[in-house]
């Protein structure tokens, strides 16, 4: 107990004195004896390698997807489209009588980048095969439709003439009270064939029919739609919900307020939601990126364009075994590669960079897990400084040397973790707290230039050992 309080307040020492001073970080040695028990404690830096890696599957579960397409000069194209089911909900309905007046699809947004004002066009198209229940973003969407005609399609602005301003609140941390705004959503509409509301409706009313018993029966009856830009390059939209909304109308018989019939209308609408399968296709050309540069690494979204860094433990394999690693802070220094004057078209820097194990990449978002902080962790961009600050990870470096021990390695090794750029879902307690609930692929489009230089590429380090 003696020697834990010692080598607790010790540390504290160090860690003031090394983070108050910018010296180059050689093997300096502190030492103590108490009661004849030597510590010492010993500070360091290790540097790192990056390069930039180009990650060709990418597993593409999301709150959002992305659709559009955009050309920054210094990231290059991103072009994204989708293609996803529609969930029934059996508490979804046709009123008796029901007769069809029109088919809509309806998508709606309130973020986007690139030029707002510049026309563009998507179309819809109808999928007539089952979607893969794995859902990465090299799918081929033109797979599953008959591409050779459109069930629609409709030019739009990013800033488009059809909005509706939606208030919402929120609880400030800063001022510790609620908050009350309100958000601007656009839509894009796109008359779908009356027919196809019919079709429903026919399916609907047959008693031997089986589409909508279920969620899984109507996707076997309708397989879904594909909407992909068809027309221009400069804008990207957020797509946070689309529906198809089936207008009709039918006679209540007796319902008015004098007991006599009435006409009624009324909508079936159907929403692409988490509960099916919708599957974000990327088409990108981010090549200008990929190769290997002295000074600089990329990451950008939704692209599956990563940082790659190398751990190198087997430098420090020694002091490893030799004692505990109790410091590890690592932060990235960005770049401001992207400079325009014009920050409305400005792809900005990822809010959330998420740094990971390589080879736990994949299962990671399969399995839909949070970071453990051992071999996962996550961190925010900080625009003051321009940098990504993961703290200390000396956890993470202890845990491989655990997981090294256990397989009775003898070999130095080293680790390759990836820089990967996602989007968060968090919940808010009435104290202000927040917890992250889910973690995705960055499906919008985000990039940012990092610096792989020998001063910025490196962790600094504070060892302690007993003798």
């Amino acid at each position: 107990m003696k020697h834990h309080f010692l080598v607790c307040a010790l540390l504290g020492l160090i860690v003031t004195l090394f983070s108050s001073c910018n010296d180059n970080l050689s093997q300096i040695g502190y030492t103590i004896q108490p009661d004849g028990d030597e510590i010492s404690v010993t500070t360091g830096a290790l540097n790192l390698s990056a390069n930039t890696l180009n990650v060709d599957s990418i597993y593409m579960k999301t709150k959002y997807p992305v659709l559009g397409e955009y050309t920054d000069p210094v990231y290059g194209t991103i072009k994204s489209d989708y293609i996803g089911q529609f969930y029934y909900s059996e508490s979804t309905k046709f009123e008796k009588g029901a007769v069809i007046d029109s088919v809509r699809l309806s998508i709606s947004y309130s973020s986007m980048i690139g030029d707002s004002l510049a026309p563009m066009q998507i179309s819809a198209y109808a999928v007539n095969k089952a979607l893969p229940s794995k859902t990465y973003n090299n799918i081929d969407p033109t797979e599953y439709c008959d591409m050779s005609s459109a069930l629609s399609s409709q030019v739009f602005t990013g800033k488009n003439s059809v909005y509706e301003d939606i208030p919402y609140s929120y609880y400030s941390s800063t001022t510790y009270s609620t908050v009350y705004d309100t958000l601007r959503v656009y839509y894009i509409n796109l008359a779908l064939p009356k027919s196809l509301g019919d079709d429903f409706l026919q399916e609907y009313n047959n008693p031997s029919s089986t589409a909508f018993k279920d969620v899984d029966s109507f996707n076997d009856y309708f397989k879904g739609l594909y909407i992909t830009p068809t027309f221009g390059n400069s804008t990207v939209i957020n797509v946070s919900q689309t529906a198809i909304n089936v207008h009709y109308h039918y006679i209540d018989a007796g319902g008015s307020s004098t007991g006599t019939d009435t006409t009624r209308t009324s909508q079936f609408v159907l929403y692409i939601t988490p509960e099916v399968i919708q599957v974000n296709h990327l088409a990108n050309d981010l090549s200008s990126l990929l190769p290997d540069n002295t000074e600089k690494t990329y990451v950008a979204s939704p692209a599956g364009v990563d940082t790659k860094i190398v751990f190198p433990l087997s430098q420090i394999q020694d002091r490893l075994k030799a004692g505990s690693l109790n410091q590890a802070y690592f932060s990235i220094k960005a770049l401001t590669e992207n400079n325009y004057d014009n920050n409305m078209v400005k792809i900005s820097p990822p809010t959330y960079m998420m740094l990971i194990h390589q080879d736990s990449l994949k299962s990671f978002f399969e399995k839909g897990k949070l970071t453990d902080n051992r071999t996962s962790f996550l961190t925010t961009f900080s625009s003051a400084s321009y940098t990504y600050n993961f703290g200390n990870i000396a956890t993470m470096i202890n845990y491989y040397k655990e997981v090294d021990k256990y397989k009775n390695g003898t070999e130095p090794f080293d680790l390759p973790f990836l820089l990967v750029p996602v989007d968060v879902t968090t919940t808010t307690n009435s104290s202000g707290s927040t917890t992250f609930t889910a973690i995705y692929n960055l499906m919008m489009p985000t990039a940012v230039t990092l610096s792989k230089k020998p001063e910025d590429m490196k962790i600094d380090l504070i060892f302690s050992s007993f003798k």
